[in-house]
Formats: structure tokens, sequence, C-alpha cells
């Protein structure tokens, strides 16, 4: 049966980077090494707060309980899946992203219960901006726990506003210890890189703004890169100085580039 209460809940979401690209068996390894890792990690959550939702390449956790309780635990995730990279034989990158915001609990197909709701549509939005073992968090999430105890604030860096492909603005910051490991490969380019079709039109219009549109969709299909970074630094390199300042300070403000 459906709640007609609206919950503010911390939604923790977890994405397992390139999963859709690597043969259903590792998937199959993937996934069984992943549930156990997050499963364990929730024991000492009361389990009639916490509603979990299986994404199929990743999880959300929706706690309905302290919200300040969500966020050891997604440090421990965060760290848990950095150290298997070391020393677990299964290998595999995690984003995470962790959100405070408004959701309805219904019951899913499954009877089992489920959340609907802009808090957990923005808790996957923060991930998306994450790279692979990187704990991103929401400016409403941060705002909550740092009111609560300083040390949060120790703990959290802030990482700068991003732009959904909604063009909604996401104000993150990230764990002090998660940068993601320099010395892994790009998780874009190890999985293949696939650039999002709303992505490429709003890359492809701002860039037609300097070479006209033909040469920018000429570009767009042929300039090579194994990332989005890699791929809005080359196309920069190809305009004069002002253009190309006017144009960072694009892909800077989408997040799409690595440019200060």
């Amino acid at each position: 049966m459906t709640d007609s209460r609206t919950w503010i809940v911390s939604v923790l979401f977890l994405d397992i980077v390139g999963y859709s690209k690597v043969p259903v068996d590792q998937q199959l390894t993937i996934k069984i090494h992943f549930t156990n890792i997050v499963a364990s990690s929730l024991e000492s959550l009361n389990k009639q707060d916490c509603i979990q939702l299986d994404t199929g390449d990743g999880c959300a956790i929706c706690y309905l309980g302290d919200p300040e309780k969500l966020f050891p635990i997604a440090i421990h995730l965060q760290r848990a899946f950095e150290e298997q990279l070391i020393t677990d034989p299964v290998q595999y990158q995690v984003r995470l992203g962790l959100n405070l915001g408004p959701v309805k609990v219904a019951d899913g197909i499954s009877g089992d219960r489920n959340c609907v709701g802009a808090g957990i549509n923005d808790a996957q939005r923060v991930m998306d901006f994450a790279n692979g073992n990187q704990l991103l968090v929401s400016k409403a999430y941060f705002d909550v726990v740092n009111s609560m105890s300083a040390s949060y604030a120790t703990q959290l860096t802030h990482f700068g506003t991003r732009a959904d492909k909604h063009d909604k603005a996401h104000e993150l910051y990230q764990l002090n210890s998660s940068q993601g490991n320099p010395s892994l490969p790009n998780a874009t380019a190890s999985a293949g890189f696939e650039l999002d079709s709303d992505v490429k039109q709003r890359i492809t219009r701002e860039y037609a703004k300097f070479v006209g549109a033909s040469a920018a969709e000429l570009a767009m299909e042929n300039t090579p890169s194994s990332s989005l970074s890699l791929l809005c630094e080359a196309l920069s390199k190809s305009l004069s100085a002002d253009d190309r300042y006017d144009f960072e300070k694009f892909t800077r403000y989408y997040g799409y580039s690595t440019y200060k």
C-alpha cells in the first residue's frame, strides 16, 4: 500500500562502472561480490528504516532514520570498493552519490517497499558526476549533517557546481580521501567511451557558435577521444584564445572537463 506521507530521507546511490559492457558471466560475479559488500555494510542500520532498491547495475539505499547514520556507511563502502581493487581478484569500480530529499514510499511489484521522488532522482544525478570509487555528496545532505556535527566539515571538501542534462545545477562535496584512484585508468575509457545524446547535442550547439554548425558536427564525429574531458580538450585546442576561453568556461560549468 502506498504511504501518503512525504518522507525526507537520506539516499545513497551506487553504480558499477561499465557493468553493461562486460560479459554476462562477469556481470554475475561482479554483482554477487558487490551485493555482499553492500549487505555487510548495512548490518548496523535499523532494517525497518532501510529500503534497498536493486537498479540492475547497482543499488539505491533509502534510509528513513537519522540522516547522519548513512554517512559512515557511505565512507565504509567507498573505502571497501577502493580496497577490493588491491586485495580482490574481482575487479570493478563503483560511483557513489549521497543526497537528502523528499520521497514517497510505495509497494513495489514484488510487494517489497519502494521509494520514488526527487530525493532518489537527485541522488542518482549526484552519483553521475562521480568518478570510479569516488563519493560525492549533495549540498542538501551536507548542510543537514554539518549542522549536527562540525566534524563532517573536516571530512568533506567543496567539489563545485555541476549541471545535469536537464540544466539543473547541483552543488557538490567530495569525501577528502575519495579522489578516485589516480593509478587506475579512466573509468569511461576503460569501459568504452559512449557520449550521451543530450550531452553531444549540447556540446555541438556550443561549439557551433565558434566554428559553424557543419564544422561542429564534423568535429564531433571525427575527433578521437577516450573520455568526455579529453574530447572537450581536443575541441578547444582548435579555437582561438578568446573562443577557447569561452568554450572552456562552458565545459567547466557543465562538468565536462577537468579545467580549473
